[in-house]
C-alpha cells in the first residue's frame, strides 16, 4: 500500500485528542459513606463496570473516526507504483499510428479520426509539469515531437493535424525511438501510448527486426495501446507491374504484366483490371482471383510518341483505396547517342555506313552517331552517349575502366567487337567485366562454321526473324572461319550460337545496364557478316534493346513512398551557360520539390542526384529547360495491403522484444475510461472512499453507544 498525500498521516497525531479529553474528565471522586445505603453497594459495582467498558468503546470509537478519516485524506492505493504524490511529473509518450491502412472505416468512423480522438483524451491528462512528446509513424526515423512541451495546445494542435501517410514505418521503429526519448527523462512516471488500427504488418518488419538494435526500458516504463480494428477488411490489390524485356518504339505494341492480389477472406470474381497511358485507358481485363490468391495479367499497349509516358494499372474500387492504382513509366527514345571508339578506320568503317542509313518504320529512332579513335575517348564522351561500341579495341588506359564500368552499371549499354589480331587472345576490356575468353577458334581449309542456334525469345530479334520461328527456317548465316570463344557462364547468354559451339552473339547484364558482344570482328578478316544482309538489323536492334533495356530498367524500378529517387546526372543535357535553376523537380501533384546531392563517385563520373521529398505516390518528374529528362513511378509499400490484424497475444511478444517488461502492458479497449485506467496505473487503487464509509460506520456506532449512556 502507499499513499498518495502522505504528509496528512501526521494528521494522526489527533487521534490522542479523544484520549486526552477522556484522562482530563477523570475525577477522583472523595468517598462519603451513609450506613442505609451499604446495601447498593454491590448494585453499584456492577453497574460502574458496565460505564467504564461503554467508556472506553467511546474513546475508541471515537479515536478511529479521527484515524479513517486521516486515512482517506492522506489517499492510500494498492499497487501504485509512486507514491510521492497525486501530481508526480510524468513523461508521456504518444505514438500515432497515421500509415495508409488508417484511412479504414468501421461502424465508428475513420480509424485515423478514431486515433486522434484517442490521442487527444491522453494530451489532455498532461499537467504542467509533465513532459509530453509525439511520434508519428510518418515522421521516422524522427519523432515529431523531440523535445518535451508542456504545451497542451501545441500537442493538440499536431494531433488534430496529423493526416495519413504512405510511407511505410513499424510500431516497433517507433518504441525504439520512443525509448531514446524517455532515456532523458528524470520523473517519475514514464509511459507510452500507442494508437494504431493493429494491421500485423504495421506492428514489425523483418528490416526493422534486423536494424533496430534491443533497447532496455528500464523497470517502471508503463505501455498502454489500443487497437482499433476487431476484424480485417477484405482488399483486392495491384502489387507490382513488370515490364518485360522489349525494343520500345513508338506505335510499336509491347506487353505490360501486372501482379494482382486478393488479400480478403472470400473469392472475386470478374474485378475489372486497367491500363491507362497518357490519360487514355488502353487496356482492360475481368479477372477472378481466389482468398490470398494472386494472378498476373498480361496487357498489350501501344506508345504512340517518343520521351517519357506516363500510366498506371488500376483496379476498380474496394474499401482500401490507395493501392487499387499502381504508377509506371515508358521511356521511348526520340535520339539515340553513341559513340563508337575504334582502333582504325578499318574496325569502325561498316559500323559507320550502317548507322548512316536512313531509318525507316522499323527502326523509327536514329542514332547519332560519334566516331573517335581510342586516344581520343574521354570520360565525358562516354557519360554523353547511350551507348558506347568497342570495335578492335582490346584493353584501354586503366583509368578508363571504373567510369566504362559505372556508366554501364547505373544503366549504360555496350557493343563489343574484338580485334582481328589473332595474336592478341587477351581481352582486359572483358575481363573489366568479369567476361574470360579461352582463346581464338579456326576453321580449317575451306571450311567455316555458320549459325545454328537462335534464342528466337530475345527481344533483340523483334520483328527480325518473326517469318523464320514460324517456318522453323535457318536463318541466313555469315560464313566464320575465325571466332573468339567467350567463357559461358551463368550470367553470359548467349543469343547466336555458331556450329563450333562458340557464342557467336550474347548479352551480359551489368547492373541497371547491358553489354552485347559479337565474337567475330566487323571487319571481313574472320567473317563476311558486315556484308551480310544481318550485319544491319542487328546493329540497329542491339543499339536499341540497349537503350530499351536501360529506359524500361529505370521505368521498372519501384520506388516506394518516402523512398529517394536517385539519378545520375548524366541524364541532364550538357548545354552553355545553363544554370542551376534551369533544373526543376516536381512532384506528383505538379509541385516543385528541391534536388539535393547523395553522392558523388570517385574518377571524373558524375555525381548522383536525389529526390528526397516523395511523400505521395504518383509521377516524380524532372526537367532542364522545360525538357523532361526524367519521370520516375513512385507507390505505395506492397506491406500497407496486408490487412490482416496481430494478434493480441502477439502484441506483447513483440513489445518485449522491443525492451518492455511484460507486466508493464497494457491493452486499452476503445471508449474505456482512459483517465481511470492511466491514473490506477500510476496510483493503484485508491481506498479514500472505503475509509470514509468506515469513518461514517464507526460515527454511527458512536452516536448509539453514547445515546446508550445518556439512557443511563
Amino acid at each position: 500500500m502507499t499513499f498518495l498525500n502522505p504528509f496528512i498521516l501526521f494528521g494522526l497525531a489527533a487521534a490522542s485528542i479523544p484520549i486526552l479529553i477522556h484522562m482530563l474528565n477523570r475525577r477522583k471522586l472523595r468517598t462519603i459513606e451513609f450506613s442505609t445505603l451499604a446495601f447498593l453497594k454491590e448494585l453499584q459495582k456492577n453497574k460502574m463496570r458496565k460505564i467504564t467498558i461503554r467508556q472506553w468503546l467511546l474513546l475508541l470509537l471515537r479515536t478511529l473516526i479521527i484515524v479513517f478519516l486521516v486515512l482517506a485524506f492522506s489517499r492510500p492505493a494498492l499497487h501504485g507504483t509512486i507514491g510521492s504524490g497525486s501530481h508526480a511529473a510524468s513523461t508521456i509518450v504518444i505514438i500515432l499510428d497515421n500509415t495508409a491502412s488508417m484511412g479504414l472505416r468501421n461502424e465508428h468512423g475513420k480509424y485515423l479520426t478514431q486515433a486522434q480522438d484517442e490521442a487527444l483524451r491522453i494530451a489532455s491528462m498532461v499537467e504542467n509539469n509533465d513532459d509530453a512528446f509525439l511520434v508519428r509513424l510518418s515522421d521516422l526515423p524522427d519523432a515529431t515531437l523531440d523535445k518535451p512541451t508542456h504545451d497542451i495546445g501545441k500537442l493538440t494542435r499536431l494531433i488534430r493535424e496529423t493526416d495519413i501517410s504512405y510511407s511505410s514505418h513499424t510500431i516497433d521503429e517507433a518504441v525504439h525511438v520512443s525509448a531514446g526519448l524517455i532515456a532523458q527523462s528524470k520523473n517519475l512516471n514514464k509511459e507510452i501510448y500507442i494508437i494504431t488500427d493493429g494491421q500485423a504488418s504495421t506492428f514489425k518488419s523483418e528490416a526493422a527486426q534486423q536494424n533496430n538494435k534491443p533497447v532496455s526500458m528500464g523497470a517502471g516504463v508503463k505501455v498502454f495501446y489500443t487497437l482499433l480494428s476487431d476484424h480485417p477488411a477484405e482488399n483486392f490489390a495491384v502489387e507490382r507491374t513488370i515490364i518485360p524485356p522489349a525494343i520500345v518504339l513508338p506505335n510499336k505494341p509491347l506487353t505490360i504484366k501486372a501482379v494482382v492480389k486478393n488479400y480478403g477472406t472470400t473469392a472475386t470474381s470478374n474485378h475489372l483490371v486497367s491500363v491507362t497511358l497518357d490519360g487514355h485507358r488502353v487496356a482492360q481485363k475481368n479477372v477472378t482471383v481466389g482468398a490470398g490468391e494472386s494472378k498476373t495479367i498480361d496487357f498489350s499497349v501501344t506508345p504512340e510518341r517518343t520521351g517519357f509516358n506516363e500510366g498506371y494499372i488500376e483496379s476498380e474500387d474496394d474499401l482500401f483505396e490507395p493501392d487499387n492504382k499502381r504508377f509506371f513509366t515508358l521511356y521511348v527514345p526520340s535520339r539515340v547517342r553513341a559513340l563508337l571508339v575504334s582502333s582504325g578506320d578499318n574496325y569502325s568503317r561498316y559500323i559507320t555506313t550502317t548507322l548512316s542509313l536512313p531509318v525507316n518504320d522499323q527502326w523509327s529512332t536514329p542514332v547519332s552517331l560519334t566516331s573517335i579513335r581510342t586516344a581520343q575517348l574521354t570520360s565525358t564522351l562516354i557519360q554523353e552517349n547511350d551507348v558506347v561500341i568497342f570495335s578492335g579495341v582490346p584493353a584501354l588506359s586503366e583509368s578508363y575502366y571504373p567510369i566504362v564500368r559505372q556508366h554501364i552499371r547505373s544503366g549504360g549499354g555496350m557493343i563489343f567487337f574484338p580485334s582481328d589480331d589473332t595474336v592478341s587472345v587477351q581481352y582486359p576490356l572483358l575481363e573489366a567485366f568479369g567476361i574470360s575468353t579461352r582463346g581464338v577458334t579456326f576453321s580449317h581449309g575451306s571450311s567455316f562454321s555458320t549459325i545454328n542456334k537462335v534464342d528466337f525469345d530475345s527481344p533483340l530479334f523483334s520483328g527480325m526473324f518473326e517469318s523464320a520461328r514460324d517456318r522453323k527456317e535457318p536463318i541466313e548465316s555469315p560464313e566464320v572461319h575465325t571466332s573468339l570463344a567467350v567463357q559461358r557462364s551463368v550470367s553470359l547468354q548467349p543469343i547466336l550460337s555458331l556450329s563450333n559451339g562458340n557464342p557467336f552473339l550474347w548479352q551480359q547484364n551489368i547492373g541497371s545496364g547491358m553489354l552485347i558482344g559479337f565474337s567475330v570482328p566487323a571487319t571481313q578478316t574472320w567473317s563476311n557478316l558486315p556484308v551480310k544482309g544481318l550485319f544491319v538489323p542487328l546493329m540497329f536492334q542491339s543499339i536499341l534493346y540497349l537503350v530499351s533495356q536501360n529506359k524500361l530498367n529505370t521505368a521498372a524500378s519501384d520506388y516506394l513512398v518516402g523512398e529517394p529517387i536517385e539519378f545520375s546526372s548524366s541524364l541532364l543535357k550538357r548545354t552553355e551557360g545553363s544554370a542551376a535553376n534551369d533544373i526543376q523537380a516536381y512532384d506528383s501533384q505538379g509541385r516543385s520539390i528541391p534536388i539535393s546531392n547523395a553522392a558523388a563517385t570517385g574518377g571524373n563520373v558524375r555525381p548522383v542526384l536525389s529526390l528526397q521529398a516523395t511523400n505521395e505516390p504518383g509521377i516524380y518528374t524532372v526537367t532542364q529547360q522545360k525538357d523532361t529528362v526524367l519521370a520516375a513511378a513512385v507507390n505505395i509499400p506492397t506491406k500497407e495491403s496486408e490487412t490482416a490484424l496481430i494478434e493480441k497475444g502477439t502484441v506483447a511478444e513483440v513489445l518485449t522484444d522491443a525492451g518492455i517488461q511484460k507486466g508493464d502492458i497494457r491493452e486499452i479497449i476503445p471508449g474505456e475510461d482512459i483517465h481511470t485506467i492511466v491514473h490506477q496505473s500510476r496510483f493503484g487503487t485508491e481506498l479514500w472512499k472505503y475509509f470514509v464509509i468506515l469513518a461514517c460506520i464507526v460515527a454511527l456506532l458512536e452516536m448509539l453507544v453514547a445515546r446508550e449512556k445518556k439512557d443511563l
